[in-house]
Parts: structure tokens; sequence; C-alpha cells
């Protein structure tokens, strides 16, 4: 955790075109300027939904999880 770039990362939804995909460290940078606004957890749909692991994968190791919640970690949670 001593590396103070985050991996590369992108996010992904299905959408009725296909799938979108979203460069995170390109949002990151274009919303720098944006103001921080609270947002309940309950109030992110995603939070509920498999978006690491999908329901035909084989059970995650612990090992597999922690990397996986290490840019959790390492987030500047304001």
């Amino acid at each position: 955790m001593t590396d103070p770039v985050p991996r590369q990362q992108y996010a992904f939804r299905p959408s009725p075109g296909g799938l979108k995909a979203w460069d995170v460290h390109r949002l990151i940078g274009l919303a720098a300027d944006l103001p921080v606004k609270d947002v309940a957890l309950a109030d992110i749909r995603e939070i509920d939904q498999t978006c690491r692991y999908e329901p035909d994968d084989p059970p995650p190791a612990c090992r597999s999880i922690l990397v996986d919640a290490e840019p959790v970690f390492r987030a500047e949670l304001r």
C-alpha cells in the first residue's frame, strides 16, 4: 500500500446500447474541481450489486478481496 497512484481502473455498466465503460482516472481528473457532496451509503444503488465477483465465478479468496479493497483503504474520505 505504499504506491500513492491507484492502479488503472474502469467502471462498467450495461445499457440498452451495450456495455458502457468509464476510465476511473479520467473521471477523477474531470471531477477534481467539483464540490464535495455527502452521500449516504443507502443512496448508492451499486452497494448491493455484484460488480467484481459474478455469480458463476468461484468464491473469491481472501487475498482477492483484500486486493480489491486496497483502493478503499487508500481513499481520501472527507
